[in-house]
């Protein structure tokens, strides 16, 4: 067991109720979640709850927490510090660092600054990601991490910016520049959400750039084509466009 040596970190666990869309059981002690370290590295853990075995959806405990290989990502914490808990890429809750005792984690960057609630974190992270127009499916199918979020409501505090489909847009440009290809399934999910959007124009503009991603496959640059004539008639032409590139491409004309 991991236990066995010092834990890495203490930190204030809260846990999504499970109409929130949280875990339907408590979480034991023992409790081994994915916690999202870094934008793209997770890892699992081993949770031991002080003062109590088990915590039910919508609590908060103090737990210490034993990471799996902390070397691997070195000055990645810091008090205050918020990392997302998931089973897999569901999010169950979130993790405020409370204290470090794994001195290879923690930051020497002391300026860095993150949104951190001060009080009742689940209504406050709801708030955001409706404030946001974000949905659950958006965290659901892996386009949006709690993470991500923070940084954005920071961004928009520090510019002001209250056209949040500026944000939303930047969410589905994120995805697809982490991505050098997807399975159909990551496909139809970005496709699913940026159909729910409530700005049509946002969210067109977020298929018609999923369109142009080079690493669709053939099958794949279809169900997108097919999708984007839903956004408005203004789509018949760039999908013209975008097939126009492809032949290009593939008789190494561009």
């Amino acid at each position: 067991m991991i236990s066995q040596r010092s834990p890495d970190i203490e930190a204030e666990v809260w846990f999504l109720p499970t109409e929130g869309g949280g875990k339907t059981k408590p979480a034991l002690s023992g409790y081994r979640p994915q916690h999202l370290i870094m934008e793209n590295y997770q890892t699992s853990g081993e949770h031991q709850y002080i003062n109590k075995e088990q915590v039910n959806p919508g609590e908060k405990a103090i737990a210490n927490i034993w990471f799996i290989s902390p070397e691997a990502y070195p000055k990645s914490l810091w008090i205050g510090r918020e990392i997302e808990v998931r089973e897999g890429s569901w999010i169950v809750g979130c993790a405020k660092v409370t204290r470090i005792f794994n001195p290879i984690l923690e930051s020497e960057t002391k300026e860095i600054q993150m949104w951190v609630s001060e009080d009742n974190p689940e209504l406050k992270f709801k708030r955001e990601m409706l404030q946001f127009g974000y949905t659950q499916l958006w965290f659901d199918v892996g386009l949006l991490n709690m993470e991500t979020l923070f940084k954005q409501v920071d961004q928009q505090k520090r510019e002001g910016d209250t056209n949040y489909e500026h944000y939303r847009y930047a969410a589905f440009n994120s995805w697809l520049n982490k991505n050098v290809g997807a399975n159909d399934k990551a496909i139809r999910d970005y496709i699913d959400v940026a159909i729910q959007d409530p700005d049509i124009v946002m969210s067109g503009g977020a298929v018609a750039n999923l369109m142009d991603a080079p690493w669709l496959t053939d099958a794949q640059f279809d169900t997108v084509s097919k999708s984007l004539s839903h956004f408005g008639k203004w789509t018949a032409s760039r999908i013209e466009k975008a097939k126009q590139r492809r032949l290009n491409r593939k008789d190494g004309n561009g």
